[in-house]
């Protein structure tokens, strides 16, 4: 459970930076398109930088994904409340805690993408 805290804190200290996030995507998808379909074909290999692009919108998309995820991530469960309600307090902790995991993966795969891109 302490790297999904850890997780919520950095997703919640992120909030703020989501629309920047948003538009850098953008932009970064314009200049892609620009490149594929305005450049000529001779300009496109010499000064392509798609596949940079491209995993820099990776990168954003994974820590927007974050930020969507464990921006409100549950209140711990309270004694007094009701078996049921705890019951389902629980399973949504774990779901959590599993989505967690699911990142920390995630995180790894485009770690390992990154390296095998950037090697030329």
């Amino acid at each position: 459970m302490n790297n999904v805290g850890f997780i919520q804190l950095f997703a919640k200290k992120l909030l703020v930076i989501r629309k920047f996030i948003f538009i850098l995507c953008l932009l970064l998808v314009v200049q892609i398109l620009y490149q594929l379909i305005l450049l000529p074909p001779s300009i496109q290999p010499q000064h392509s930088f798609a596949n940079i692009n491209l995993l820099i919108i990776v990168w954003l998309l994974l820590l927007n994904l974050m930020i969507s995820i464990f921006g409100n991530f549950p209140a711990k469960t309270i004694n007094s409340l009701p078996i049921f309600e705890r019951f389902k307090a629980k399973v949504k902790q774990w779901i959590y805690v599993f989505l967690s995991f699911v990142f920390i993966g995630m995180t790894l795969v485009v770690v390992f993408l990154s390296f095998r891109m950037l090697r030329v």
